[in-house]
Order: structure tokens, then C-alpha cells, then sequence
């Protein structure tokens, strides 16, 4: 046996570690970053069971909509007939402007003769 065997491989392991240590500094600047990481996991998971609880109350709030259907169908229905009536009511006003604007010009002369008119009474 070799009495510089012993010797060869300490300094080959020696070697390694040296070789090794860029990696263990990168890995420990590593660490302030992933704490802060970390921290941020932390603060926003303790906000989860607030929203836990909104989404039960939600879940508890929503229940009724099945039995509320027919109601929503009726809106509904209710709605889209209030559209057309809406639309009537437009093409109505459009058609009674068209009247009444011609006769404004007479109403007004017939205004300002009944102004000239004397009072009874």
C-alpha cells in the first residue's frame, strides 16, 4: 500500500469541497430571498379562512336560487314583455310629436289672444 494514499485522497476530497463551494455560496444568498418568499406565503394563506368562511356564507345565500327559479323565469318573461311595450310607447310619443309639433305655433296665437281678452269675473 501506498503510504501517500491516505494524503491523495484528502486532498481529493479537499478538491471537491473547494469545487463545491461556489454552489454552497449561491445556494446560501439564496436564502434571504426564499424567506422573504416564504413570508409572503405565509401572510397571504392566513387570509384562506376568512375566504373559507365568505364562501360558505355564499354557498348558504345560494341555495334558495333552485326554488327561485320559476320567480326568474317569470321576471324574465315579465321583462322582455315591458321591452315591447317600452318600444310602442317610443313609436307613440315619435307619432304624437309629429302631430303636436305643427300645432304649437297655433296654440301659441291662440294663447296670446286669450291674453288680450278681458277677465271676467
Amino acid at each position: 500500500m501506498n503510504p501517500l494514499r491516505p494524503v491523495w485522497r484528502v486532498l481529493l476530497t479537499a478538491g471537491k469541497t473547494v469545487a463545491a463551494l461556489p454552489d454552497v455560496v449561491k445556494a446560501v444568498l439564496v436564502l434571504p430571498k426564499l424567506s422573504e418568499q416564504l413570508a409572503h406565503v405565509c401572510r397571504n394563506t392566513d387570509a384562506l379562512p376568512g375566504m373559507v368562511a365568505q364562501l360558505e356564507r355564499v354557498e348558504g345565500d345560494t341555495r334558495v336560487l333552485p326554488d327561485m327559479k320559476d320567480e326568474f323565469v317569470l321576471v324574465r318573461t315579465t321583462v322582455v314583455r315591458m321591452q315591447g311595450d317600452t318600444e310602442v310607447v317610443a313609436a307613440t310619443l315619435d307619432q304624437l310629436a309629429t302631430v303636436a309639433e305643427p300645432l304649437s305655433g297655433a296654440a301659441k296665437r291662440l294663447g296670446r289672444l286669450s291674453d288680450r281678452l278681458p277677465a271676467r269675473g
